[in-house]
């Protein structure tokens, strides 16, 4: 009986634990279902959502291209407009570069009709240059041969100038040599008489030195041997220049020699007169 009712409690403990599981079941059954429900709505409402959503995305990127497609119109106007204001701007400039060109080649046709007259001008210069330089050639000969005719006739005139001086001066010498003419004959009749030259103008009874003196003679002097000394002024060419004429008695006759120590050019006008300077 024992055994009986532990059976009897077994399968009662198995029952109630089967009919327990079985609650545990549906209420888990029932929570799945509810579980999947709420699930469902979640979605459902997400579903909602994302619609709504995409929606005001999509709005949004309707308004934000709307936006962007304006932008875009507008930047493509305003590069219209550039390229428009540029196309305007490079005819603008290619019409000036044309005129600046147009100008600058007028410039150079000018400078080079100006250069070509500056060539031809040169090359007219350059004749008359060498026409001048012939001319001035010729000029140059004709001066030189006027320098030569210049430098002849100075000489001439020189020369004749000398003479002249020579002249004057031989007139001033000979009028000292006239003068001592007179004492030439006084001393030779004083030789002759004496036989011996006189030594002084006194024994001659002649004036002293100086009583000769004029505007060309100083004095005349008979000294020693009969010499006589003629000096001169400085109208002779040279002051106290002095014609020494001394005698010599040979062959029964008296011969005078004539030195003089001061005039230099004496036989131009003196051949007989030696100078011993």
């Amino acid at each position: 009986m024992n055994s009986f009712v532990g059976k009897f409690l077994l399968v009662v403990g198995v029952a109630i634990g089967l009919i327990y599981g079985y609650k545990l079941y549906e209420q888990n059954q029932n929570n799945q279902q509810q579980l999947k429900a709420e699930i469902s709505d979640l979605k459902n409402m997400l579903s909602t959502q994302e619609a709504e959503r995409a929606d005001q995305q999509r709005a949004v990127v309707e308004e934000v291209v709307s936006q962007k497609q304006e932008v875009l119109n507008a930047v493509e106007a305003q590069q219209a407009e550039v390229q428009k204001q540029l196309a305007e701007s490079v005819d603008q400039q290619r019409a000036v570069y044309e005129e600046v060109v147009a100008q600058k080649q007028e410039m150079l046709n000018a400078v080079e009709a100006q250069q070509a007259e500056v060539e031809k001008q040169l090359a007219e210069s350059k004749k008359q240059t060498e026409i001048l330089e012939q001319q001035v050639e010729q000029m140059t000969d004709v001066v030189d041969q006027m320098e030569d005719e210049r430098q002849q006739e100075e000489e001439r005139n020189a020369e004749l100038e000398e003479f002249a001086q020579d002249s004057l001066y031989a007139a001033y010498i000979s009028t000292g040599m006239n003068a001592a003419a007179s004492l030439k004959i006084r001393i030779a009749e004083y030789y002759m008489m004496n036989d011996v030259f006189p030594h002084s103008n006194e024994v001659l009874g002649l004036p002293s030195p100086k009583k000769y003196s004029s505007d060309i003679i100083r004095s005349i002097t008979v000294s020693r041997g009969g010499k006589i000394t003629v000096v001169y002024t400085e109208k002779s060419g040279q002051d106290k220049a002095a014609i020494n004429l001394k005698p010599t008695y040979k062959n029964e006759q008296i011969e005078w020699s004539c030195t003089t120590r001061d005039f230099a050019n004496i036989q131009n006008f003196m051949p007989i007169c030696q100078y011993k300077g």
